[in-house]
């Protein structure tokens, strides 16, 4: 079987895989809002509001614009930039 692990980005990767009737953004609303509503942290956390925690990501693309939503599903750890708290997480 398939090791568990905590990486979302993975589970993105197998959930669209095994699922192609979900769009991409419907995939990551189900691991951001959807996500913070289910652990009781909507309008805190999963979305930026005003009011939210300042914890984002950011992910390198070259690609198009429109095609964001699946760069971000298919993305891998290897590119990613993480802030928590409104500060940058070390390199």
């Amino acid at each position: 079987g398939r090791k568990p692990t905590l990486n979302l980005y993975g589970e993105m990767r197998l959930f669209a895989a095994a699922n192609p009737d979900f769009s991409f953004h419907e995939i990551i609303r189900m691991v951001t809002c959807n996500g913070a509503q289910a652990l009781g942290l909507a309008g805190r956390r999963g979305e930026f509001v005003p009011g939210s925690d300042a914890d984002l990501i950011t992910i390198e693309s070259a690609g198009d614009p429109a095609q964001t939503a699946e760069a971000i599903v298919r993305a891998d750890n290897a590119n990613l930039r993480t802030m928590i708290g409104g500060r940058w997480l070390a390199d």
